[in-house]
Formats: structure tokens, C-alpha cells, sequence
């Protein structure tokens, strides 16, 4: 039985995408290429990660990813996060010098 289950399953695999579904799924796997692509020549922010993030998820999705692709994705996540966090530990250090300075002035 589990082998007509896996000859049926890659039957299926194998069967042309015709429907109209799969016409609109291109033209918007193919927008979300190009945008990734112009999003590769933007300043790296925090932001243009996410979005390259979530670009290269969606492909992932929509079966058009390769290793790269997905690889950069995580990439531009990880690099979002790490800017998220470095501006969080920049305005902890603001405070912490403001605090500093408060104390300064309190004492002398």
C-alpha cells in the first residue's frame, strides 16, 4: 500500500500546474523576485531585512527558492534583529549616561 501511496504522490508531483491559480501564483512569485532584487541594492535597514525576509519566505512558499535565497532570508531576519536590539542597547546606554550626569551634577 505504501508504495502505490508514493507512486501516486509523485504521480501528482510530476502532473502540469494548468490552472488559473497557478497563472496569478507566477506573476506573483515573479513580482516578489523582482523586489527582492531591488531590495539587494537598497541600504541595509531594518526594514529592507524584514522584507527581504519575508520575500524570500514567500518564494520558499511558492516553490521558486533555492539554498541562496533562503539562506539570505535568514540572513536579512538575523540582521533585522541584531539593529532592533542595537538600538535598543543604544538608548539603554543614553539612559545610562543621562543617569551618570544626573549623579554628577547632584554631587558636585
Amino acid at each position: 500500500m505504501e508504495s502505490v501511496v508514493s507512486m501516486a504522490a509523485e504521480e501528482l508531483s510530476k502532473r502540469p500546474k494548468t490552472g488559473g491559480i497557478y497563472t496569478t501564483i507566477a506573476a506573483h512569485r515573479d513580482c516578489a523576485a523582482k523586489r527582492l532584487k531591488d531590495l539587494s541594492n537598497k541600504d541595509p535597514t531594518i526594514d529592507v531585512g524584514l522584507e527581504m525576509a519575508d520575500a524570500a519566505q514567500l518564494l520558499k512558499l511558492m516553490s521558486f527558492s533555492t539554498n541562496e535565497i533562503e539562506m539570505a532570508g535568514q540572513k536579512g531576519h538575523k540582521g533585522a534583529m541584531l539593529l532592533i536590539q542595537a538600538e535598543i542597547l543604544h538608548n539603554k546606554g543614553q539612559e545610562l549616561i543621562a543617569e551618570c550626569q544626573n549623579l554628577i551634577k547632584d554631587t558636585l
